[in-house]
């Protein structure tokens, strides 16, 4: 019996010694504030600033104010559809429900979605799309707004392009597929093909392991200060 409670012990003895204990898994940051690369909104992680998304007021499928105040505190996943796509849009919003299902077991995630097509997209219109998704409206907002505000947030804040197709062009809008990490400070930790399987296998992993960032944050080395 003694020999057997030892095992345990004996393994984690070999692991250490001779293939070292495993790193705790990180997430890269994204867009350093560089004298080539200006941020309108930034923010000092160790001695380093960052880009962050920008303070932004649009609207949800409730038809309430919501701002980057209501996500405070959380880590959120991020995207750009428009209800009405024939296209990349209906993946894309499948594999962040799916997503949505895979992390319910973290706490304080986010989910946003926000439309290209604004004029269309009202709210009423979101909450019919979000229901047909079985969206869970719990952490899962659904954005529209004025074009120019969110054509903005997803250029200077997402670094996503994003368009009015061309006249002639079979797609009606030229957006992005691609969806966003963003950790709690904002600042950008990952893109993902929002169609692509595996990818989205990816993201799942990173937020699981952005999660572990905030364990002990208050007294390791993880110290943000808002850059002046």
């Amino acid at each position: 019996m003694v020999a057997l409670l030892a095992i345990p012990f004996i393994v984690y003895f070999m692991m250490t010694t001779f293939i070292g204990t495993p790193e705790r898994p990180t997430v890269k940051r994204f867009f350093p504030v560089t004298e080539e690369f200006a941020s309108a909104s930034s923010i000092e992680v160790n001695d380093t600033v960052w880009h962050t998304i920008p303070p932004f007021s649009l609207t949800n499928q409730d038809s309430l104010l919501f701002t980057e105040k209501d996500l405070e505190g959380k880590v959120f996943i991020a995207d750009f559809v428009f209800t009405t796509c024939p296209g990349i849009c209906p993946v894309m919003t499948k594999n962040m429900a799916r997503l949505q299902q895979n992390l319910a077991d973290q706490e304080d995630i986010w989910f946003i979605t926000h439309t290209v097509d604004p004029e269309r997209d009202t709210p009423p219109i979101l909450k019919r799309y979000a229901r047909r998704w079985e969206a869970d409206l719990s952490n899962w907002t659904f954005l529209t707004g004025e074009r120019e505000d969110i054509y903005q947030l997803s250029k200077q804040g997402y670094r996503l392009g994003v368009a009015i197709g061309e006249e002639g062009s079979t797609e009606e809008f030229d957006h992005s597929g691609r969806m966003v990490l963003v950790d709690r400070d904002r600042i950008i930790r990952g893109y993902y093909d929002g169609t692509d399987s595996l990818s989205i296998n990816r993201l799942w992993y990173d937020t699981k392991s952005l999660q572990l960032e905030y364990y002990k944050r208050d007294y390791l080395e993880y110290r943000p200060g808002q850059k002046k």
